[in-house]
């Protein structure tokens, strides 16, 4: 899934789809906060992206975005945690991440991270 992309390879239908549904249970609790737009072009780009793939999916750009944006920091923390870069760096990473957690979610709602 997070392999690196070969030039001129198109995936099978079955296997976007079953990413966009993967993604899907990412999204669905973003959606549900109601985001807002800071990065309206970005927005529209992810939006089109998305629908150029799956063209009745039901995510508004603002929450594609927040998507992609936590998935990026979860995938890091997760990454930088399983390959052990954190080891030497005297933190409990299992808090990191909820500290990154909170943050997506004070960004989708407009409130502090506490």
């Amino acid at each position: 899934m997070f392999g690196t992309p070969v030039p001129g390879y198109e995936a099978p239908a079955h296997t976007t789809q079953a990413a966009t549904r993967t993604l899907g249970a990412f999204l669905e609790p973003i959606a549900a906060l109601h985001p807002g737009s800071r990065a309206a072009v970005l927005e529209g780009q992810f939006e089109a992206g998305l629908a150029d793939r799956d063209p009745d999916h039901p995510w508004s750009g603002p929450v594609l975005r927040l998507g992609v944006t936590g998935w990026t920091r979860m995938h890091g923390v997760v990454s930088l945690e399983v390959e052990g870069h954190f080891t030497q760096m005297g933190f409990d990473p299992g808090l990191l991440f909820e500290a990154e957690v909170e943050s997506l979610i004070a960004e989708a709602t407009g409130s502090e991270a506490g």
